[in-house]
């Protein structure tokens, strides 16, 4: 027998019409779950959802009153939402088992459904996805999968090799956010990363990082207001400064020789290389696969190019975010939770096999 342990009186309504009532049974978690970790044992028998999971297991709790022989399911699954709500019930349920029923999770019997985030409605097929950057992944395939993207050297690029580089032109954006959320400019760090001649040395050698400065200054005319060099009396050699041009006001930026060891630095310099194997930089132009005549846009920076993939995937794709297990019908918990319906255990995890959990597990009992 099958005891799950199901978030929320709405989805508990779903999971019953799905049930198989010879070998399943629904508990709805309705109220509050105590967190046992801080509660009196008195305290914790008075909660009503503890209350009501002791009953239904049948093998009683606490020194005197425990039996495992009595035990009525020997698969117990909690099925919460996929958010942080969700996640904070699952993680309460769990201490609760630890601390008071752990050998539960000792012989295996505690199980972790895993619902989706997301329904895709794509071609007349309908897809569940458990995790944002599955999601992502997706769409950017999508996108990948009805684009050709030509190069400055007139050759193109498809496929595998344009998903990877999108993929990596992605985490450098990522990276370069980082760097102005800081306070630097983030296409003067482009520029610095994808010099392969730029050095940490330069930073010695006023003339050598006058050079540099000239070379930002030119392919940066419309921002790069001016630039100079002065003395680092801190690390020794020079930092260099500019000052940028936006919007009528002037803002100052500097670099010195710190810069090479920050880790994201590094990844960023790495990824420039790599982009730059894959087919380089912008300007590309791209050509829609399957369309007459085949127009070809020009696309500018890699951060256009990204966009204009994303929504190439997302054209014809209809795509619902659950916000809990309530949300889905009938058919989508049976889709969901074949472990519900159908018997068969591969959307629950086995909670003494998963290391995230007995990460908590040890944690909790620090």
């Amino acid at each position: 027998m099958r005891l799950y342990l199901v978030e929320g009186d709405s989805a508990g309504g779903s999971a019953k019409q799905g049930r198989d009532r010879k070998n399943q049974a629904i508990l709805p978690l309705r109220g509050k779950v105590l967190n046992v970790e801080k509660a009196r044992f008195d305290k914790m028998l008075n909660n009503t959802e503890i209350k009501f999971i002791v009953t239904a297991l049948g093998a009683g709790i606490g020194k005197d009153d425990y039996n495992i022989s009595n035990l009525r399911y020997h698969k117990i699954i909690i099925m919460t939402d996929a958010d942080v709500d969700g996640a904070h019930i699952k993680t309460l349920l769990l201490t609760f088992f630890f601390r008071h029923m752990r050998e539960l999770i000792e012989r295996g019997y505690l199980y972790i459904a895993q619902p989706p985030l997301f329904r895709i409605a794509d071609k007349g097929r309908e897809i569940y996805i458990g995790k944002e950057d599955e999601m992502e992944d997706y769409i950017l395939k999508g996108g990948v999968d009805k684009v050709r993207v030509i190069l400055g050297d007139g050759s193109s690029i498809t496929g595998h090799r344009l998903l990877s580089l999108i993929k990596k032109g992605i985490r450098l954006d990522t990276i370069l956010s980082k760097f102005q959320n800081e306070g630097k400019n983030r296409e003067i760090v482009r520029l610095l990363a994808g010099d392969p001649g730029f050095k940490e040395n330069d930073f010695m050698y006023k003339e050598t990082l006058t050079r540099v400065g000239k070379r930002i200054s030119m392919a940066m005319a419309d921002h790069v207001h001016s630039f100079h060099v002065n003395i680092d009396e801190e690390h020794g050699g020079y930092k260099l400064f500019f000052n940028l041009s936006e919007n009528g006001r002037i803002s100052t930026v500097y670099h010195d020789k710190d810069i090479f060891k920050l880790p994201k630095f590094t990844e960023a310099r790495e990824l420039m290389r790599q982009i730059t194997n894959l087919g380089g930089e912008a300007p590309y132009e791209v050509v829609e696969k399957g369309v007459d005549n085949g127009s070809r846009k020009q696309i500018d920076s890699m951060t256009a190019l990204i966009e204009y993939v994303v929504d190439s995937g997302k054209k014809g794709v209809t795509i619902q975010r659950y916000k809990g297990l309530g949300e889905m019908n009938l058919m989508k918990m049976r889709f969901t939770y074949p472990t519900l319906i159908c018997n068969k255990s591969r959307s629950a995890g086995d909670v003494k096999s998963q290391k995230s959990y007995t990460c908590l597990f040890i944690s909790l009992n620090k």
